[in-house]
């Protein structure tokens, strides 16, 4: 069985909610989430970011395919 990459998991998130969190990442032991949204506005998905509710919070801006 293949196991899924950190890029997968996040975007597999953002494609079922539309946003993702610092805190949720941890959960998943993903750690470098700023690294992973810094490929994904590489590829020109387009997202905003901030704090909300105490958590840094990715929500998308663009459609993902």
């Amino acid at each position: 069985m293949k196991q899924e990459t950190q890029l997968q998991i996040i975007i597999k998130q953002l494609k079922k909610t539309g946003r993702i969190s610092r805190n949720w990442c941890l959960q998943k032991y993903i750690t470098r989430l700023g690294a992973r949204m810094s490929d994904i506005k590489k590829a020109g998905i387009k997202f905003s970011a901030g704090y909300q509710d105490g958590d840094y919070v990715y929500i998308l801006r663009s459609k993902l395919k």
